[in-house]
């Protein structure tokens, strides 16, 4: 079951590594941290000059009992690739997940991703919203800098086998983040 959801992901990422050699390096550079539009969105408004990390405590405390979501990018200079994590936050579970991803330049200060990781889960009772054991996670995204040090993202992650029931989970994100 597992090998018959890798099997076409590992034939699309062949085919897009032939078409767009790793020399290609993807056009939206540097790392960032960002968070949720729901939970960030409002700090970022109130404190224009805040850095990322100055925003974590109060997105934490606007968010009240909906999960909580940061996103990282560490920028693999010279390389069209990118090391990430995602962070689900709520009270009775939580979930990192650690990942590489692939960056393809779609325009100036824009990329589209696409990438595999491994989300770690604690708190399996109650579960996450990528599930709800250890298991490998496939994802995809966009991002863009709309103004100097402040990116728009988006993205989706798929739990090939991270839910007990057998069920796959997805989850969507859309953020907002900050320049490191």
């Amino acid at each position: 079951m597992l090998m018959r959801a890798i099997v076409p992901w590992g034939i699309g990422l062949s085919a897009i590594f032939l078409l767009f050699p790793t020399a290609v390096q993807a056009q939206l550079e540097g790392s960032y941290l960002g968070t949720s539009v729901e939970d960030g969105l409002p700090a970022m408004l109130e404190h224009p000059a805040a850095t990322p990390l100055d925003l974590l405590p109060e997105a934490t405390q606007l968010s009240g009992t909906e999960p909580l979501k940061y996103q990282g990018r560490l920028d693999l200079e010279g390389s069209a690739f990118s090391l990430r994590g995602n962070v689900y936050l709520d009270d009775e579970a939580a979930a990192i997940i650690p990942s590489v991803t692939y960056d393809i330049s779609v325009m100036e200060r824009a990329n589209v991703y696409f990438g595999g990781g491994y989300a770690i889960i604690n708190g399996q009772a109650q579960g996450t919203e990528i599930g709800d054991q250890n298991g490998f996670v496939l994802s995809a995204g966009a991002e863009a800098e709309l103004l100097p040090g402040t990116i728009i993202y988006g993205n989706t992650q798929y739990g090939i086998n991270t839910q007990a029931d057998g069920e796959r989970p997805m989850t969507f994100q859309l953020g907002i983040g900050r320049s490191l």
